[in-house]
């Protein structure tokens, strides 16, 4: 259950390969094949933790993704700078214009699922609606009906 909002969130199986890491001159044009052979498959590519270490506004152009998760130390600044409050909604903005679906990630507290949907996010993830798990957990949990993990084993939720 979303303790933010007492509704039962949607849920969204992720599965992400990690794309070789070929030597620096010839990365763009690895990844952009890659991408492309991906694209071929019906795959739909992400950009995951946008705004942090090299995954920068020049991805977005360059890579044309379909979903770009946005790196939850944005929201965690945004939570505490006011300056990165207003920041957030128009870096969601200019995703969206280039056609992506934005995802906030790291939502843990009530504060930063708020902050991310007022933001213009399309879908939130984080701790606040469980943890990560592997496809065998995955497929137990559908199994017995159960999606979701109790709210003790979700640890503490601090604002």
């Amino acid at each position: 259950m979303d303790r933010c909002h007492g509704k039962r969130p949607s849920r969204q199986i992720e599965f992400a390969p990690k794309l070789p890491g070929p030597s620096p001159g010839s990365r763009r044009s690895s990844r952009k094949q890659a991408i492309l052979g991906y694209r071929r498959r019906g795959f739909r590519v992400a950009i995951d933790d946008f705004g942090a270490q090299d995954s920068n506004f020049d991805r977005l152009w360059r890579l044309t993704p379909d979903v770009v998760k946005i790196d939850r130390t944005l929201v965690v600044e945004a939570v505490r700078n006011p300056r990165a409050r207003r920041v957030l909604p128009r870096i969601v903005d200019i995703i969206h214009q280039l056609g992506a679906t934005v995802v906030c990630e790291g939502i843990e507290t009530c504060l930063q699922d708020a902050l991310a949907r007022d933001s213009g996010a399309d879908l939130v993830q984080g701790f606040l609606y469980g943890k990560p798990a592997s496809l065998a957990e995955i497929a137990r949990r559908a199994d017995e009906g159960r999606w979701s993990l109790p709210a003790e084993q979700l640890g503490s939720v601090s604002e």
